[in-house]
């Protein structure tokens, strides 16, 4: 079924074959200290919609993905070294 407004099919995975769901649910068992964070953040509905972690697209693993919204939120993370003075 296709959804009128995207132009894509209605199947919140667009076609992930069974090696992206591996390594999808081997990314939610080891999550990164900034993604539970985020997902402390987001889980739950606590913005009123439902986000999926480590969700499935196509060929790629989104770190967040809200299905209703057709949001995907990808998290950035830059290490900074602070020296106290």
């Amino acid at each position: 079924m296709k959804n009128e407004y995207w132009g894509l099919a209605d199947d919140m995975f667009f076609g992930a074959g069974p090696l992206i769901f591996e390594r999808a649910k081997y990314l939610r068992e080891h999550m990164t200290i900034a993604e539970k964070i985020i997902w402390e953040k987001i889980s739950k509905k606590q913005l009123g919609v439902k986000f999926r972690r480590q969700h499935p697209i196509a060929n790629y693993i989104a770190d967040f993905y809200c299905h209703s919204a057709k949001l995907v939120v990808e998290k950035t993370v830059k290490y900074i070294s602070c020296l106290k003075m």
